[in-house]
């Protein structure tokens, strides 16, 4: 729960944006490379390309990191507030793919 928080609140170390999407693009089936994307978005404040690497994950909660993407989401969806635009489409697609 606490990583959840500091996700939303751009607190998490250790994800470089660069890095990650280096790593994606040598190989996007890698779900831990995808999730350190999504993270290092979220802590630079891209909400959106998060919660499109996320949704991806969630997709597939029982494969490794599909769980805890569907709780990045949440964690996101509560820092942006109920009424944000990202929070309503992004809760919306979550439901679907789940």
């Amino acid at each position: 729960m606490r990583e959840r928080r500091r996700l939303a609140l751009g607190e998490l170390p250790g994800h470089d944006r660069s890095r990650a999407r280096a790593a994606v693009a040598r190989d996007a089936a890698d779900r831990d490379a995808r999730w350190s994307l999504g993270a290092a978005l979220a802590a630079a404040g891209e909400h959106e390309a998060a919660l499109e690497q996320f949704l991806d994950l969630a997709a597939s909660a029982r494969k490794p990191r599909g769980q805890d993407a569907r709780e990045a989401m949440l964690a996101l969806f509560e820092a942006l507030g109920p009424e944000h635009p990202l929070t309503q489409e992004y809760r919306r697609r979550l439901q679907i793919v789940t």
